[in-house]
C-alpha cells in the first residue's frame, strides 16, 4: 500500500472515530409563563398549593403564610424520563443526578386578587471523560425550565 493510501485511510478513520463522539449540546431557552393572578381569597389559594405539593410528594424546606413564600428543593439520582419533561438540560448531558429548587410566591394586588409566581431553578451533574486525569469527573450544569411544572401547578391552583 503505498504511502498515499495510508495517509487517506489513517484520516478517514480519523474522522470517522471524532464524528462518532457525542457532543453535549447546551439546554433550549423556553417562553414560559410562571405567575398568574386568581379571583379567589388568599387562603383558598395557599390550601392549593400546600394541597398540590402533598399530592405530588413534594416536600418543602420552608414556608411561610405571613410572607407569601414557601421553598423546597429536589435532589435525586438518576430518574429516567425526568429530563425533557420539567427540564432541559441540553443533549448528550449524560446526566447522573438532578437538583430543582423552587419557591412559590403568593401576593395580593390592589384589588384582592392573589397573585403566584413559581420561580424554578434546575441543575444536573453530567459525567464526562477528563482527558487530563484519565477518567470520569463530575460536573455541575445549569437546566432550563420547559415550563410544564409551573403549568401544571397554576392549574391545579386555578380548578381547585
Amino acid at each position: 500500500m503505498s504511502k498515499s493510501i495510508k495517509v487517506i485511510v489513517t484520516l478517514l478513520l480519523f474522522t470517522f472515530i471524532l464524528s462518532s463522539c457525542k457532543t453535549y449540546i447546551p439546554p433550549k431557552q423556553y417562553d414560559i409563563q410562571k405567575s398568574r393572578t386568581f379571583e379567589k381569597t388568599y387562603d383558598k389559594v395557599w390550601e392549593s398549593i400546600v394541597k398540590y405539593m402533598g399530592e405530588n410528594n413534594i416536600n418543602y424546606t420552608s414556608a411561610d403564610k405571613d410572607l407569601g413564600i414557601i421553598k423546597s428543593t429536589y435532589r435525586n439520582s438518576h430518574i429516567a424520563g425526568v429530563d425533557g419533561f420539567i427540564m432541559d438540560c441540553g443533549e448528550n448531558a449524560n446526566e447522573v443526578s438532578y437538583t430543582a429548587d423552587y419557591n412559590i410566591i403568593v401576593s395580593k394586588d390592589d384589588n384582592q386578587k392573589v397573585k403566584v409566581t413559581v420561580n424554578t431553578f434546575y441543575s444536573c451533574k453530567r459525567q464526562y471523560y477528563d482527558a487530563y486525569s484519565e477518567g470520569v469527573a463530575l460536573q455541575t450544569s445549569p437546566c432550563n425550565s420547559t415550563g410544564v411544572f409551573e403549568k401544571h401547578i397554576l392549574d391545579f391552583i386555578g380548578n381547585n
